[in-house]
């Protein structure tokens, strides 16, 4: 093996520096020896007589963003077996978006956010709320989906950080009530997020729906045309490496604005 090669000229075949080792995998897969990098990664366990929860933490990491799903997952199980309080969060999260697999995420979510009962966690930086939404949206659970979501938005407000919520909350919040047929609550619901981001062509295309779905055509098209505005000028949500759950496409905004016009012209 080249890369281990490298390291026994380097002398690091004996690597005991918990510190080190993460930066050097890391730094191969971040470079896109994603090959070598699995090499060190298996060569850790071999030459250190413990890892840490913190090791197997990054190394699942570098792993999940290099695409290497398979290896991501073993190292961050590994990682909540040693320390669950630090790393449950961080697993349901990583479950929810990455794996999709909503009742797991659901499960370590729930573990972390009992450790603080009295306390809103934020796993990677977003509402342990939120996220709980999300994963209960996505079983079609959407009564307990809206208790979390409203949760998120009233701790929000309470805490005076109303200008901090993610315009996405509304938006998922507006598409359950849809679902009910409660489109004038919906409506209502996706223009928050756009008080949030004037910018939010999502909020535009299911303010549309909505509006379509009560026949409200005329209006419909304003906000479906505003949408395919935003999307033109590359105003679309999205993220590097996973799919969001409000992620809409051209196609999806065409296919809507024809429905509408055809109501139209009917």
């Amino acid at each position: 093996m080249e890369i281990l090669g490298q390291i026994e000229e380097k002398k690091l075949d004996h690597l005991q520096d918990s510190l080190l080792f993460p930066q050097i995998v890391s730094s191969l897969l971040y470079q896109g020896s994603n090959t070598a990098g699995k090499e060190f990664s298996t060569h850790t366990e071999m030459v250190l007589d413990s890892i840490s929860a913190d090791i197997y933490h990054q190394l699942s990491v570098q792993h999940l963003k290099n695409g290497n799903y398979t290896e991501s997952y073993k190292y961050i199980s590994e990682a909540v077996k040693l320390d669950p309080r630090e790393y449950a969060g961080y697993f349901g999260w990583v479950l929810l978006y990455y794996y999709r697999d909503y009742p797991k995420a659901l499960k370590y979510l729930n573990m972390y956010d009992d450790f603080t009962p009295n306390f809103s966690d934020f796993p990677v930086g977003e509402n342990i709320h939120y996220l709980k939404g999300l994963a209960f949206m996505k079983m079609n659970h959407l009564d307990s989906a809206l208790t979390e979501f409203n949760m998120y938005i009233k701790e929000e407000n309470d805490a005076g950080a109303a200008d901090f919520i993610d315009a996405a909350v509304f938006i998922h919040r507006g598409r359950i009530l849809a679902q009910g047929n409660q489109y004038s609550e919906a409506i209502q619901s996706c223009k928050k997020a756009i008080d949030v981001n004037p910018k939010c062509l999502e909020a535009y295309y299911f303010v549309a729906e909505s509006q379509a779905k009560n026949n409200q055509f005329e209006l419909a098209l304003i906000n479906i045309d505003q949408a395919e505005s935003l999307y033109l000028s590359n105003l679309k949500a999205s993220d590097v490496y996973v799919e969001l759950f409000h992620e809409i496409y051209l196609e999806d905004i065409i296919e809507l604005k024809n429905h509408i016009n055809a109501q139209l012209d009917k």
